[in-house]
């Protein structure tokens, strides 16, 4: 089974952006070189809670079915949780948890996922992106929700580990779900696990990242680098509680270098 709270989230997913569905142009989803020029017009990014929510069905759904291989996945898609559950395990103190937690999976599922450069677990193919819902049915009943994902979604939460050998494969990083949970800050989560997805073991501890980059990461559009600095003063002391890295604009190159390390 899974070690407490550690869920092993695919790299495609946490180095995928999000965009609102209700905004997606079909005709420009041709391929992957015209789509990412067109969807960086504009972007539309999960609020604090729903990160919280969406790190938290994956990591249930990964121990709901941690023994199951993506190559003999059949369709045990469905995930039945209770309100009182997730209140818990989210630490919600207010009572309108109900609500709050119904307008989260609203949101989630209004949400494309786009998942960046991963190779296909059942066809092998070398995907440069591809767009996807995460949920593609929820029902609401009196205490509890049942909620249906989509296939792709699925398959890369069940990349995890190779059970004749006993060991882990897929290009995934280990993510700590009460670390993500005590970071208050929707930009602060996303650059925490983005950045924590090129560390470690034959990984690099040097990033530099755009202002496309930028946007697609945050969920943003804007133009200036100085309005991604503001938001880097303002979530790098939740971020760096939990992880040890530094930044450095480069004006010139308009780009954001990011250094990190292996405690």
């Amino acid at each position: 089974m899974l070690e407490t709270n550690i869920t092993f989230k695919q790299n495609p997913i946490i180095r995928g952006f999000f965009k609102d569905n209700n905004n997606i142009n079909d005709k420009d989803f041709k391929n992957a070189e015209t789509n990412i020029k067109s969807i960086n017009k504009s972007f539309s990014l999960l609020n604090n809670f729903d990160l919280d929510i969406l790190n938290y069905l994956y990591y249930v759904t990964q121990q709901k079915y941690f023994n199951y291989q993506a190559i003999t996945y059949t369709n045990k898609n469905n995930l039945s949780l209770s309100f009182l559950e997730i209140k818990k395990k989210l630490n919600i103190k207010h009572k309108g948890f109900k609500q709050e937690i119904k307008n989260s999976l609203e949101n989630i599922y209004n949400i494309s996922l786009y998942l960046k450069n991963f190779k296909c677990p059942i066809t092998g193919n070398l995907i440069e992106l591809q767009r996807t819902r995460i949920i593609s049915s929820v029902t609401y009943l009196a205490d509890t929700v049942e909620i249906e994902f989509t296939k792709l979604f699925m398959l890369n939460v069940l990349r995890h580990t190779n059970q004749k050998v006993n060991k882990k494969i897929g290009n995934f990083t280990a993510i700590d779900t009460k670390t993500t949970l005590d970071i208050k800050s929707k930009f602060g989560k996303r650059l925490y696990e983005y950045l924590i997805s090129f560390q470690g073991q034959g990984q690099r501890n040097h990033l530099c990242l755009n202002i496309p980059d930028l946007n697609q990461l945050f969920g943003l559009n804007y133009k200036e680098l100085s309005r991604f600095k503001s938001i880097l003063e303002r979530c790098y002391p939740k971020v760096f509680k939990h992880l040890n890295f530094s930044y450095k604009i480069e004006k010139a190159d308009k780009k954001i270098c990011f250094e990190f390390y292996i405690n």
